[in-house]
């Protein structure tokens, strides 16, 4: 049988396990420590001894090797060496395998040339000085064809001399590190389920030789899962338990850039608007939703068409007029399953509960006497009455809340857990409405249920799924042809249930692109495996790697079968990624193991199909990933996703931060394009640009060993290729670090061939990149002025090409005081070599929302407004303030022109509210301002700042005070 180098066993030869290190007598490790009672520097000198000896064993027997082999060699026929055997034998998973190819079935050998991009880097790119006179910190850009530039001198990084990863423990495993090749998808199902069991595999590998180093025997004598003696959670390790019952397993069995929504404007020259726009007040509508790509819109909480307002509250779909949202109503509730205690038959096990606390009501009688009485609910305070009457007064003591109607707040405690206890019966909450996807006479309502099965104390045993389904989403499509205004629910056409969490959506020509991410829960095929188990007690290192291996080995192809046919994909693969390690420059493995936490889908549908049997036909491509998503970009034809991972740095020895480009082909059915490999992270989705088939991306990438600088902040453009030009998005040129040493990027935007970036540490360097050699982008203006923008918005005012920032005012005379007020700045980029801050506004201790949900900034080019969102809190019972700010903008100035209030200090403080939260939204119709916040919706005039209508949401429901709720609820989605 065939060995490896240095150790003379199998990769999962089960009969002949791994050589590990030293154990004792009682089989436990000796190479780590485990003892607190145990003297280091004894230790530390019997080991040197140990290994001198060792060591001089080792040379002596080398030699003799040396000796005997050269003798052999020297005696062996000329004709033994021209004769080969017509038979290879393979190692596969602890078997020999005579026919060329892996027994598990893969059609590729364990170890691979070089990948097809092999290619090495051009120009050397010489690092620079910042003003300081500092050396600027630089890091790698891991793909061939392009110089790198590393902390020392410049240096060239080669691609990976293998796309695979080195095995790394007892089971062959045959991971793929990202390359260009896992493009191409599967041509079969099972090719992908395979590459299923190679990742569990890796993963098995990864635990096991981990845990080899670890000594067990503190948990002999113990039961690890005994409620009294550890975490209680049996029922992981496949015992037998009240709630799932797991597989058990045999151990000895054989194994384009938007400058501003779309707004139109007639001038009414009746009216003067006081010198700001030459005497006419134009009539402006606005009420696109802000979005990134001029041709493709963006899901939202809010959209409308003109005519009527759509809104996701919570669980409520509200649909009101756009012009007076008092005329008419539209209230569409998400269907929900309100279990009742008498039809309870899954309590909630073991969780606090929470206990009304009795109210104290003083009841004042006619002639001034008080008496108290409890209540565990509150009831509507009255007014003066006849003599002899009662008035109820609250004391505010023991109830915190007087708000809607007059109704007060049920105060609430939680009970200790009671594990003996009757529980009362689990309701899941409601389902809430995350966006909203707008085209023609379709609306598309993307909902978040919980699917979340109570755990039963008595019924039958089931297995839990691998692909989480505590949570679904459920993606509703409405006509909107014809609202009801009598308070009726919009007609539903389809719907469709899908495994997942939402990242994101957009749509375009009544197309409908989703983003959503499904958690694998891998730790049914890991637990087992750690050596805390009772099965592994007393096990010395060998002995219990063996028995790991042998239970990895069996629970393979049983796991791995439940996870594809859990994934749902309808029998078609070649849209799917091939299974890889977010990572290279090295084929050491970094990914932890676990290949599989996270499959990534991207859903293609028609808005406008009939919808005949009510099911919404759906094409998806996938990826598993190990990362998360930071960010996407789309347009009409494909969209990025931008996952966290890491690369490795040869020069530093170092694993750094990297983002990993997945890009998927939307133009039909969804399937993959093509990939990339940058260093850093971007910020946010207006980090990355499609321009003339060039994908522009700016990270930031942390490296807190530097003593130079923390930070390296650069804009990456990449060739997005053709169907001539592979699958891989080169490189083409990067600029040098941005901005000053330490800063990091707060703020990107594009437009055509320049580039926008804002800094930040201290002070606010406002940047200028010429993008329009691909090769060759740099800086070619700069401008440094106090605080930072988090969101940059071009406008143009008489020709002038101008950018609006929002963000925060730094006091520069006192570091400690930090940000201490939002700040408007209006920037020209006239020429981009000599940008200037015309001016600015600062709003002290104030916060805007619009800083980091950039759906809620709105600007009106006809009338020069700017419309922000403005949260104010002082924590007492004045000057508390949530709503809006209307600016006027001139080249000159930026003024306030008025404020929208949307609650008082009492409601924000003592209000008693419905179980959902609106985010901060503006439209414009016919130059009425429209808001939307929190739990309501004004409508005021764009010039004077007169209120026209008001509408509460919870009234229109006809909430009554058994919803009673703070002002501020953070179950939305920004």
């Amino acid at each position: 049988m065939m060995t490896e180098s240095g150790g003379g066993d199998v990769p999962g030869d089960i009969e002949n396990p791994p050589v590990v290190q030293p154990t004792d007598a009682a089989g436990a490790n000796t190479s780590n420590n485990n003892n607190p009672n145990h003297d280091p520097y004894h230790r530390n000198q019997t080991h040197k001894k140990w290994k001198v000896i060792a060591i001089s064993f080792f040379l002596v027997a080398v030699v003799v090797i040396a000796i005997a082999l050269g003798v052999t060699l020297g005696n062996k026929d000329n004709d033994d060496n021209a004769t080969t055997s017509s038979s290879q034998n393979t190692v596969v998973g602890g078997v020999t395998a005579t026919d060329g190819s892996l027994s598990n079935g893969a059609s590729n050998d364990v170890t691979t040339g070089s990948t097809s991009d092999g290619n090495t880097a051009g120009d050397d790119i010489e690092p620079s000085n910042t003003e300081g006179g500092n050396e600027e910190a630089t890091d790698e850009v891991t793909d061939s064809g392009t110089s790198i530039e590393s902390d020392g001198p410049a240096v060239v990084q080669e691609e990976p001399s293998t796309e695979f990863l080195k095995p790394n423990g007892p089971l062959l495993s045959k991971v793929r590190m990202i390359n260009p090749s896992i493009t191409n998808g599967y041509p079969t199902c099972s090719a992908l389920e395979e590459d299923i069991r190679n990742a569990l595999k890796h993963y098995a590998n990864s635990i096991i030789s981990s845990e080899m180093n670890y000594d067990s025997s503190w948990n002999c004598g113990h039961d690890h899962f005994d409620p009294e003696w550890g975490y209680g959670y049996e029922h992981l390790n496949g015992t037998d338990t009240p709630d799932y019952e797991y597989p058990e397993f045999d151990y000895d069995s054989e194994a384009k850039v938007e400058a501003a929504p779309e707004a139109t404007a007639t001038f009414d020259s009746s009216v003067s608007d006081g010198g700001n726009l030459a005497g006419a007040r134009p009539i402006e509508d606005s009420y696109d939703t802000n979005n990134q790509v001029s041709d493709v819109d963006e899901a939202d909480i809010v959209k409308s068409n003109g005519k009527w307002v759509f809104a996701g509250y919570g669980d409520v779909l509200f649909a009101w007029n756009a012009t007076d949202g008092t005329n008419g109503i539209s209230i569409t509730k998400m269907p929900y399953n309100d279990t009742s205690d008498e039809n309870c038959t899954s309590p909630y096990y073991g969780g606090p509960v929470p206990e009304p606390i009795a109210v104290v009501v003083e009841e004042t009688t006619a002639d001034g006497n008080a008496d108290a009485t409890d209540s565990a609910t509150s009831s509507s305070s009255q007014g003066d009455g006849a003599a002899g009457k009662k008035n109820r007064h609250v004391d505010k003591r023991h109830l915190n809340y007087k708000g809607r109607n007059n109704k007060n707040r049920q105060t609430m405690s939680i009970m200790p857990p009671c594990f003996d206890c009757p529980m009362p019966c689990y309701k899941p909450p409601k389902p809430r409405i995350l966006s909203l996807l707008l085209e023609a006479d379709r609306l598309v309502a993307i909902v978040s249920e919980e699917n979340y099965q109570p755990i039963p104390i008595d019924g039958p045993k089931s297995v839990p799924p691998i692909v989480s389904n505590w949570q679904k989403l459920v993606v509703r499509v409405y006509d909107i042809a014809d609202v009801p205004s009598d308070g009726s629910p919009l007609t539903l056409l389809a719907e469709k249930s899908i495994k997942g969490e939402f990242n994101d959506a957009r749509s375009f020509d009544e197309t409908g692109i989703l983003v959503t991410t499904s958690y694998l829960d891998t730790w049914q095929f890991a637990t087992g495996l750690y050596r805390y188990n009772k099965e592994y007690c007393g096990l010395n290192a060998t002995e219990y790697s063996k028995k790991a291996s042998e239970l990895a080995q069996n629970m393979t192809d049983e796991f791995a079968t439940r996870l594809f046919e859990e994934l749902e994909l309808d029998g078609d693969c070649s849209n799917i990624f091939q299974i890889s390690a977010m990572q290279s420059g090295s084929d050491e493995d970094n990914t932890d193991g676990n290949l599989l936490s996270n499959f990534v889908q991207i859903s293609r549908f028609d808005m406008a199909a009939d919808y005949s049997n009510q099911d919404i036909p759906m094409k998806r491509g996938g990826a598993f990933a190990p990362g998360y998503i930071r960010s996407i970009y789309s347009s009409q034809n494909s969209t990025f996703t931008f996952n966290s991972g890491y690369s490795y740095n040869p020069e530093l020895g170092q694993w750094e931060s990297s983002t990993f480009i997945l890009g998927f082909d939307i133009s039909g059915d969804p399937s993959p394009l093509a990939i990339a490999e940058i260093p850093g992270e971007p910020i946010n989705q207006y980090a990355a640009d499609l321009f003339d088939g060039h994908l522009r991306v700016a990270t930031t990438k942390w490296h807190w060993w530097n003593d130079v600088s923390t930070t390296t902040n650069r804009i990456f453009v990449l060739k997005v290729p053709d169907e001539t030009e592979g699958s891989k998005m080169n490189v083409a040129g990067f600029t040098k670090h941005l901005g000053k040493i330490n800063e990091s990027i707060f703020a990107v935007r594009y437009i055509g061939d320049k580039g926008y970036v804002v800094t930040f540490e201290q002070k606010d360097p406002f940047l200028v990149v010429d993008l329009s050699n691909y090769t060759d982008p740099h800086v070619v203006g700069e401008l440094e002025i106090p605080g930072f923008s988090s969101y940059l918005h071009p406008i143009e005012i008489d020709g002038v090409q101008l950018m609006l920032g929002i963000g925060q005012h730094v006091n520069e005379s006192d570091p400690w005081a930090g940000w201490d007020g939002v700040k408007i700045s209006l920037f020209d980029i006239t020429n981009s070599s000599n940008p200037i801050e015309r001016t600015n506004f600062i709003d002290k201790n104030a916060y805007s929302n619009a800083q980091n949900d950039f759906k809620s900034f709105r600007y009106l080019a006809a009338s020069q407004k700017l419309i922000l969102p403005k949260s104010e809190y002082n924590y007492g019972a004045e000057g508390n303030f949530d709503g809006f700010v209307v600016y006027n903008i001139t080249l000159d100035s930026i003024t306030s022109s008025f404020e929208i209030q949307h609650a008082s200090n009492d409601e924000i403080r003592f209000g008693c509210w419905y179980s959902a939260y609106m985010p901060p939204r503006s439209l414009v119709f016919k130059s009425k301002v429209m808001t939307i916040l929190s739990h309501t919706v004004k409508s005021t005039d764009l010039y004077d700042g007169d209120e026209e209508w008001k509408l509460n949401l919870d009234d229109a429901l006809g909430l009554n005070e058994t919803e009673c709720q703070p002002y501020f609820m953070t179950g939305y989605i920004d």
